[in-house]
């Protein structure tokens, strides 16, 4: 099984590097930077990042020829899982453009390439009359077409309270999690995916408003399970 060199057996220890970084940078056990308008950043302080992206639309959207969310990824091959604790301010006021609702979004990202892709977010929008949804945003995109994951109705999550979200691969079948503080892990169904042993593992931010947003990720570990 072979890992990326910017992968340890289980990511743990204090990252030393203190500071904000522009670009496609090495962000350690992280992974790599990816911000391809080149107008967002990162902050790494001691075990948390944060990720601040502008506005007015920065999405991971096949279907709309938009992927320029900030992320930070590497590569895994085989098994593994993944969690994190995603907390900060979810507050999109208004939308980035016209047609769209306004949305905060930030979690955890799978893709195969960009057309073959899952997003795993801690999530909220405004509806038109000013209400708030905080829930957990979980989409899967096969092909540039988008796919049932086999939930019905909208998971709502705790207004303002963070969340850990967690994604377990094993060979085709995919396992998704989320909870918040002090409470057992609640399962969505699996997910069997026919996707190369390769893939890209890693955190992203996405805000279809026009306010900047600040996503905070702690607690990440990304490790291969015993067998």
């Amino acid at each position: 099984m072979q890992i990326s060199t910017l992968f340890y057996t289980l990511v743990v220890g204090s990252f030393l590097l203190l500071g904000r970084v522009n670009g496609d940078d090495s962000l350690g056990r992280w992974g790599q930077w990816v911000d391809p308008d080149k107008d967002c950043t990162s902050f790494v302080d001691g075990e948390n990042l944060t990720i601040f992206v502008a506005g007015p639309n920065h999405d991971f959207c096949v279907d709309q020829n938009r992927l320029n969310a900030p992320r930070v990824t590497q590569k895994m091959d085989g098994d593994f899982i993944v969690d994190v604790l995603v907390s900060g301010e979810f507050q999109p006021l208004k939308p980035g453009v016209s047609d769209r609702t306004p949305y905060h979004g930030a979690g955890l990202f799978l893709a195969s390439d960009d057309r073959n892709y899952i997003r795993m977010e801690r999530a909220e929008f405004v509806r038109g009359d000013g209400k708030r949804f905080s829930y957990l945003n979980l989409e899967g995109w096969k092909k540039g077409q988008r796919f049932s994951l086999g939930i019905t109705g909208m998971i709502l999550l705790q207004e303002d309270e963070p969340t850990h979200l967690r994604i377990e691969r094993h060979g085709k079948d995919f396992t998704f999690a989320f909870k918040h503080e002090k409470q057992p892990w609640t399962y969505v169904p699996i997910l069997n995916l026919d996707w190369a042993d390769e893939c890209t593992v890693g955190l992203i931010a996405c805000n279809a408003s026009n306010t900047s947003f600040e996503p905070r990720f702690s607690e990440y570990r990304l490790f291969i399970p015993k067998s």
